[in-house]
């Protein structure tokens, strides 16, 4: 009767190992892992992109981890700029790494946000705007400018007015230019009565 049990229990393992897809979760996970290691991720990258919503299990696991590196995080970020799929589910994730303590991330989370998000993430961007790192502000600036409305574009106006980033003229012309861009795009919306 034991050597049953152990017998089914070993199916059973084979079973969960082997899958619908033929890979469990975690091979999932550490394939993908190895597909954003810096030396792999320019060549893997359009095989991340294709993978589509199947990858999304991984990622979510992935940036979950605290201990992850952080320019994993940017390639995640990166690959799901251009997934054509609904990545809503990123949402949350991407709005509290806003606030990573490394700028490559923050600027990877302003970018994301400006291509999966809508007007409602546009406070965390407008935050960002007074970040030290130039690119983070870059980044969020171009992101208001693709999913801003009114209220961000008075947000980018007092920033234009302030001296933040006074002694960076080429910064400054960014911003005013993205700036502009959201002017234009306000103006062309329908008036709310």
């Amino acid at each position: 009767m034991r050597s049953r049990r152990l017998l089914f229990a070993g199916f059973v393992s084979v079973a969960a190992l082997v899958g619908c897809g033929g890979e469990t979760a975690k091979t999932t996970e550490m394939s993908i892992r190895a597909k954003l290691n810096p030396f792999e991720f320019e060549k893997s990258k359009a095989d991340l992109v294709e993978m589509g919503e199947k990858a999304f299990p991984s990622y979510e696991a992935i940036l979950a981890d605290r201990s992850t590196n952080p320019y994993d995080v940017v390639r995640i970020f990166e690959v799901l700029g251009e997934v054509k799929a609904d990545r809503g589910r990123f949402l949350e994730t991407v709005v509290q790494r806003a606030a990573d303590p490394e700028p490559a991330v923050r600027a990877a989370a302003a970018k994301l946000l400006g291509k999966i998000g809508g007007v409602a993430e546009g406070p965390p961007l407008v935050a960002l705007l007074s970040n030290k790192d130039a690119e983070v502000v870059k980044a969020a600036a171009a992101s208001l400018a693709a999913i801003g409305g009114s209220r961000e574009l008075v947000a980018m106006d007092a920033w234009m007015l302030g001296l933040a980033h006074d002694k960076n003229p080429t910064l400054r012309a960014d911003v005013k230019k993205s700036r502009d861009a959201l002017a234009e795009r306000v103006a062309k919306e329908p008036k709310k009565k």
